[in-house]
């Protein structure tokens, strides 16, 4: 699992004139993937045992690199970044009524897409990086217990140079190839059913400062393979997806910062029979929804895509985006120009 490991103190070395002195070591940073499943969507349900999120995030703000409050033209300190695997957006009016609410409050992309290859894997690495499968290196799309990793840096990477906190938390053991083995983003897998999920990542947000908090929901793109695209199965998942989404509201709701805080809701593709990953509308089309913090009502029409993702994180967090990336952060409803 990668989580994040405490800095372990340096040794106060007494003496006369009282100085300290000595260097921080710094735990080793290892991966340790379990084993693969057999189906490449379906992954294990059970949540995996380790440290309590709310000693991660309180070890990873009292050591030497403690959250920089000087980010330049930061608009919130927290980004909550939501997945719903599958979700198409012409699902979400009337079966989902908190994103509904989400969507009429903050500002949305009427015409969002997602990258050629509309597969959960290669989709999530360009959400997290801001480029296109081919630079990031993420093609494939079922766990590799080897340990392949993503080849640019992520909305992880970026928060944790500032010296910000991240945490993510998963449906599907094949996101951990999201982060890079030497990550220290605190990572755990609930399963196929977002309540799991969450059950895992709330504990963490009531406690998390700044940074971002990835969530992953699957339980719309099972329902869609198993029952169809749009069918009574799948209306039912996005519903149970729904109420997750508002478990999420209610908990960054009670922390008192919203201000501060901003949530971005998207998919990794659509869906349509039983499957998904082609060139069709109902594939590529998802949702896109920015709510929270700054976050004005407002409507994109023009194409908002995938890559975006990042770019926007970033640029909301005060972040430097690579020089080479593919997004472009989407300032519309942020106090920004029309096509960021």
């Amino acid at each position: 699992m990668v989580r994040s490991p405490p800095m372990l103190a340096g040794s106060l070395l007494a003496c006369a004139c009282l100085i300290a002195c000595g260097n921080p070591v710094e735990s080793a940073k290892t991966t340790a993937p379990a084993a693969p499943t057999a189906a490449v969507e379906a992954e294990p349900s059970a949540p995996e045992k380790g440290v309590e999120p709310e000693k991660v995030v309180a070890e990873l703000n009292a050591d030497g690199t403690a959250p920089d409050a000087a980010r330049e033209g930061a608009l919130v300190d927290l980004v909550v970044l939501i997945s719903v695997d599958g979700l198409r957006p012409d699902v979400i009016f009337p079966h989902a009524r908190m994103i509904e609410r989400m969507r009429q409050k903050g500002t949305h992309a009427a015409n969002a897409r997602t990258v050629a290859k509309a597969t959960t894997l290669p989709s999530h690495a360009s959400m997290v990086s801001g480029v296109e499968p081919l630079k990031h290196g993420l093609s494939f799309n079922s766990y590799k217990p080897e340990g392949a990793h993503i080849q640019y840096p992520t909305i992880f990477s970026a928060a944790q140079d500032a010296g910000l906190t991240t945490g993510v938390f998963v449906g599907k053991r094949k996101l951990q190839h999201l982060l890079d083995p030497s990550s220290e983003t605190h990572f755990e897998v609930g399963g196929a059913f977002c309540h799991r999920v969450t059950k895992l990542a709330l504990p963490y947000l009531a406690a998390a400062e700044s940074g971002v908090v990835f969530m992953h929901f699957s339980d719309p793109d099972g329902a869609g393979h198993e029952h169809g695209w749009m069918s009574k199965g799948y209306v039912d998942a996005v519903r149970r997806s729904d109420r997750c989404v508002a478990d999420v509201v209610k908990a960054l709701r009670k922390r008192g910062d919203m201000e501060r805080t901003m949530v971005l809701l998207t998919a990794d593709h659509g869906g349509h029979d039983h499957r998904h990953g082609s060139r069709l509308k109902a594939d590529k089309h998802i949702p896109w929804i920015l709510w929270g913090g700054p976050v004005q009502p407002k409507r994109i029409r023009r194409p908002v895509y995938t890559t975006d993702t990042a770019a926007t994180i970033l640029h909301a967090l005060g972040l430097k985006k690579p020089s080479d990336i593919t997004g472009k952060a989407i300032l519309d409803g942020l106090g920004g120009p029309e096509g960021g």
